[in-house]
């Protein structure tokens, strides 16, 4: 697969925020196997709409 030329330069600015998402990622996620995709299971629907606006 052909990576998208758009995102090869992006550079995420680094905050609380994304720092909140990094720790719920390595605490309550998991990347696939193919290194596109996260998942992040909880009850906590405040929790999941937190990670959804960032």
């Amino acid at each position: 697969m052909r990576r998208n030329q758009k995102n090869k330069d992006y550079k995420a600015k680094w905050s609380s925020e994304l720092a909140y998402l990094v720790g719920l990622i390595t605490t309550d996620g998991s990347l696939s196997v193919d290194g596109r995709h996260l998942n992040i299971t909880s009850n906590n629907i405040q929790l999941l709409e937190a990670v959804k606006n960032v």
